[in-house]
């Protein structure tokens, strides 16, 4: 048995992601007609054939099996993508296939979502699409697309955290400003063996 995702699922899952991108600077993402359609194809499909493959790029699945009756979050799929962030390098930052369902939740290009659920009962799969796709792996894609936790869009320009946060995936955190607007932060992520060290400067109108 399929179906289409109800729309609590629906509410929950678009909910979930903007709460996550909103922690990293990235605008929320709206349903798209055409993508729901595309990923509830796909959903269906998988669960036909019992694969995990991919129908496009900028595409995230979610698959889980249990033999009581399953009912499914909107939130759990989402979450379980996020929860990657502990293993995304921030010191060298590009894909991975063990973080790229994490950055491509907060890619902030994406600006479009689509989503797609099917199942037996049993056996979930859920899909979600999105539109620019992410994880384009180009020099300095992955370094203006997904940001450490702790920032805010303000008018469309990164701006710096409304409080002093903790940046996930680094130790510590300052805010120096020579003047002017102009914000400078150091990140420094001290390790067992290394201490790695990231300085952004951003403009504040």
């Amino acid at each position: 048995m399929s179906f289409s995702t109800d729309a609590s699922f629906k509410r929950e899952f678009l909910e979930t992601h903007n709460a996550y991108r909103a922690k990293h600077g990235a605008q929320p993402l709206t349903y798209n007609s055409e993508l729901n359609a595309a990923a509830q194809k796909w959903a269906d499909h998988l669960l036909q054939t019992g694969s995990m493959k991919h129908s496009k790029s900028g595409e995230n699945i979610f698959n889980k099996w249990t033999s009581a009756p399953l009912k499914l979050t909107g939130k759990e799929a989402v979450e379980s993508w996020y929860n990657e962030i502990k293993d995304y390098n921030w010191s060298r930052p590009g894909y991975s296939d063990s973080t790229g369902h994490f950055t491509q939740v907060v890619w902030k290009e994406s600006t479009e979502l689509g989503v797609g659920l099917a199942t037996d009962g049993n056996n979930v799969f859920v899909v979600g699409q999105y539109r620019p796709p992410g994880n384009m792996n180009m020099p300095g894609y992955f370094e203006k697309n997904v940001l450490p936790q702790g920032y805010e869009e303000q008018g469309g320009m990164l701006g710096k955290p409304t409080h002093h946060q903790k940046v996930t995936g680094w130790a510590d955190a300052s805010w120096t400003s020579p003047g002017s607007g102009l914000w400078t932060i150091m990140l420094s992520n001290c390790g067992a063996v290394a201490v790695h060290s990231l300085l952004v400067t951003v403009w504040l109108h």
